[in-house]
């Protein structure tokens, strides 16, 4: 009779561990993970920030930095980068945000 118990027992605990499992599997309709799109503040940009950004990424003093506007890029010791990608680069960069634009 007693071996009979702890079978049952056993077979109960298995029992309700499987079903405890199973119910914890189960998605939740109510809280879908949908991925996060980031809202792009390209056209919000301050144009200081900018400046700040590429000297600090690069590691050239600001004044080094110059703008042409005729093909709408920056030159930094000969090198052009596109002023929308370098926007567009600013505008993802949290961490640099985070360490240099504190208010």
């Amino acid at each position: 009779m007693k071996y009979k118990t702890i079978k049952l027992t056993k077979f109960t605990l298995l029992l309700f561990a499987v079903s405890m499992g199973l119910y914890s599997c189960k998605k939740d309709g109510a809280t879908d993970n949908k991925a996060v799109v980031p809202v792009s503040s390209v056209g919000q940009v301050n144009e200081q920030n900018v400046l700040k950004y590429l000297s600090i990424t690069l590691g050239v003093s600001p004044s080094e930095i110059k703008f042409d506007p005729s093909d709408n890029d920056y030159v930094v010791r000969g090198l052009k980068l596109n002023k929308d990608t370098v926007y567009s680069q600013y505008s993802r960069a949290n961490e640099y945000k985070l360490n240099f634009e504190k208010k």
